[in-house]
Parts: C-alpha cells; structure tokens; sequence
C-alpha cells in the first residue's frame, strides 16, 4: 500500500534535520568512513599510555646512558706488588746442573785479572781391536792433537795466537782441581799446575775458517809413557802471548799405532778420559743475588702467594689482563764472568718445592717463549720480565694461588759468565716486583 503524502507542514520539519545531516557530513576529514572518532579515541589514548610508560622508564637502570649503566663504571687498574709485600715470598739460586767436568766446552784464557788453562788425561790402549783379533801395540808411528776454537766466543788480542801443551808432574782430580789445588786438598807446586816440559806448541792464524789447531808430538816415548802411567799425570793447554779468551768445544788425540806383526799403522781418535779447567780468580760462591747461567749452571727460583686482594680490589673474579715477574739486573760481574755473546733464558713451571729437593727438583714445560739477554741489554740495565698472565689469571678464577716458576738458561752451561738479578733481600728498586693490570668484578644494583 503507498504511504501516504507528506503535508507541506511534515516537509518544513524534515528539511531542518536533513541540512544539520549535510553539516555533519562536510565537518568529516575527507575520505573517512563512518565509525572513525571511536579509532582516533584508541590512537589518542594509546599515544598518552606509551608517554606514560616512557615517563616510568625513565627510572629502570637497564635503560640509563652507557656511561650510567650498572658495571660501566668498572677501571682496569695497574697495580705494582714488591716481593717483600707478598705472602709467602721465597727466591733462590741453586746450582750445579753443570760442572766444569760436563760442561760442553773448556776454556783457556790470559786476561787482565783472569786466567784459566785447562787440564786433561788421555787413556792410551795397550791393544787395538782389529777386524780379525785384538793385537798388542808395538809402537806409535805418529800422533798428534787437533784442539777446535769456538770463534764466535774466543777474544784474540793480536795474531798469530800462539797455544802450549805442558806436562804435568802431578796428577789432578777432574772434579775437585782449582788454581791453587791438584784435588783432594792437595795442592800444586805452584799455582796454576805443576808444569814440567814442554810437549808441542802451535800457533792459530787469524784466518777466517780457521777453527782448528794441531799440534804434532813426539809419539813413541810419549805415548808409551802414558801406556804404563794409564794416562800420567796429564797435560796443561795454555795460552801463550797478549790477552786472549778462548773457548775450546774439543781436544782430541790422534794415535796412528802399529801393531805387532803388522806394517802398516791403525788410526785412532781419543777423547780425554779426564778434562776440566781451573781458573783465577775461582767461581764466585752464590750469595743473596739471582743468578741465571755460568759454569756450574745455575738458575734462578721464585714461590710466592698471590694475595687476597690487590689494592683493595678482591682478586677472585677480576678479570686479569695482564701480569707480569719484573727481575733487575744488578751490576756486571768481573770481567771474567761478564756474559759475553748473550745469553738465551727460559721461564719454566716447577712442579715441587726446590727448597726441597734441590737441583733435583722436577721442571715443567715452558711457561712462555725464550728471552736472550745480550750485553747491551745488561749494560743498560734492561729488566727482564716472566709472564705470569695465565697463571695469575688462574688464580683470579679460583685455581691454585701458590706460584713457583723457575728461570734457566736455554740450553743450560751455554756461557762461562752469567747474570745476576735483585732478590727480596736487595734494596729499592732492585728488588722483584710483580706488575697486574686487572679489572675489579663488576657490581649490579638492584634497581
């Protein structure tokens, strides 16, 4: 059914209510849809929550600057620690690792207060193994001694060097001989050796290449005489002109002997039975100083504590970057036993208390690459340093606090001389010091 027509009066009052309908319409940014003022409502509130939020974070420490953050403010320190200070501090040199008897070479020298010439024993056989049978000697048909010169340790003050072969009238004992004794508390005649004549003479020439030296004796009556004496008393080697030092790696006697019922002679080499050299001044006793090298081969000993905190600052927990054994050359010894061509060191762990056991005290491995202290570095005092990083740092993480770390030479009886280092019983700065640079455990607040 069709709805009935509006009055004129019923159209005056709709036209009112459709002209506010437009208005409302055109006040809509253009393009929205119906229902968009309840989404700006969200919008609007949730941009006045996220303020808010951001306003309480203001307060969270995980949200401060860097330089305010909790841990930030931790500083890597460098602390200094004297022996003297440390818990439990003990050093020590111990020696004898090697003899003048077992060192790898000999020495002869005339210097300006200091001497040595060096003593050996040669074993002359009364038979000789052939590749049939073993005959008797019946006489030496030539010998001869060809002594080796280790240039790169030898001083010559002026060429041609000249070298003396002496007998002696008494015997020596290898182990006990000095300058002013035989061995066995019996002393020489004169100091230096009872020498007696003269057996063969040579001169070394300053050539280059020139490492050896041979000196032809009289072989017969020689060599028979140390036949039946099993070897005699001995021979002296002896410089013989101006200042020389000269280090000698080997001596070895050459026999050609001829044996009875042959014609022909059979070569021999022999090596001395008994060597060593005696010297004057003698080698001086250890004392209070550290010593690293020479002839009887000494090295050096530390056992220390690392204590509980560092400068106030706990050791447990930092972190350690770096720590070090700092040592102090002391003076130069005597000229005579001044390293001359440098000397290779090496840091190594001790795995018993040389206070102990000595010398025979058992070593580990290497602790850090070998160190090779030449003498500029000596003459200006150059510290030498052992790298304890690993080690302390294991001690920050909870591991063993008790350190003993050992100094040797590298390889052992390389030098006549050595060096010699403060100890904690040295004054000022000669002493050892110990040198961390550490970063205390950082601290979290609560915020």
């Amino acid at each position: 059914m069709a709805a009935a027509p509006r009055t004129v009066e019923q159209m005056k009052h709709t036209q009112p209510e459709r002209e506010h309908k437009r208005e409302r319409e055109h006040r809509r940014a253009p393009g929205t849809a119906r229902g968009t003022p309840i989404v700006s409502a969200v919008v609007v509130w949730t941009a006045v929550g996220a303020a808010l939020v951001l306003g309480a974070c203001a307060e969270d420490p995980l949200s401060l600057e860097p330089d305010d953050a909790p841990g930030a403010a931790t500083i890597t320190r460098e602390e200094f620690l004297p022996a003297a200070e440390l818990p439990d501090w003990r050093d020590t040199t111990i020696s004898g690792f090697v003899r003048r008897t077992t060192a790898s070479f000999v020495v002869v020298a005339i210097e300006e207060g200091f001497q040595s010439r060096t003593l050996m024993r040669f074993d002359v056989p009364d038979t000789i193994m052939t590749f049939a049978d073993t005959l008797p000697v019946d006489h030496f048909d030539s010998a001869s001694f060809t002594v080796s010169i280790d240039q790169a340790f030898s001083e010559f003050a002026e060429f041609p060097a000249t070298f003396r072969l002496v007998g002696l009238a008494q015997a020596f004992d290898a182990e006990t001989a000095t300058w002013s004794e035989a061995g066995d508390s019996a002393a020489w005649a004169m100091p230096g050796g009872d020498l007696t004549t003269e057996i063969a003479a040579g001169e070394l020439a300053d050539e280059e290449g020139s490492v050896e030296l041979t000196f032809s004796v009289d072989a017969d009556s020689l060599l028979k005489s140390w036949q039946e004496l099993d070897g005699g008393p001995g021979v002296a080697l002896m410089f013989d002109g101006a200042e020389a030092f000269v280090r000698i790696p080997s001596v070895v006697l050459h026999i050609e002997p001829v044996l009875e019922g042959r014609e022909v002679p059979v070569r021999q080499d022999l090596a001395p039975v008994d060597r060593t050299f005696i010297t004057d001044p003698p080698f001086p006793p250890t004392g209070t100083e550290l010593r690293v090298g020479g002839v009887p081969g000494s090295r050096a000993y530390f056992q220390f504590t690392m204590p509980d905190t560092i400068a106030g600052v706990p050791l447990r927990g930092s972190t350690v970057n770096h720590a070090e054994l700092i040592l102090q050359p002391l003076p130069a010894a005597d000229s005579a036993w001044v390293v001359r061509q440098g000397l290779n060191v090496r840091q190594v762990a001790l795995l018993a208390d040389p206070w102990e056991l000595g010398a025979r005290t058992p070593v580990g491995a290497s602790s850090a690459a070998g160190v090779r202290l030449t003498p500029d570095l000596l003459a200006e005092s150059t510290p030498l340093t052992l790298n304890l990083t690993a080690i302390v740092a294991n001690a920050a993480a909870g591991g063993p606090v008790t350190i003993r770390i050992g100094v040797r030479p590298d390889p052992v009886g390389q030098e006549l001389g050595f060096v010699s280092f403060g100890s904690v019983e040295s004054e000022g700065e000669l002493a050892p010091v110990i040198r961390v640079v550490l970063s205390p455990p950082p601290v979290f607040g609560l915020p």
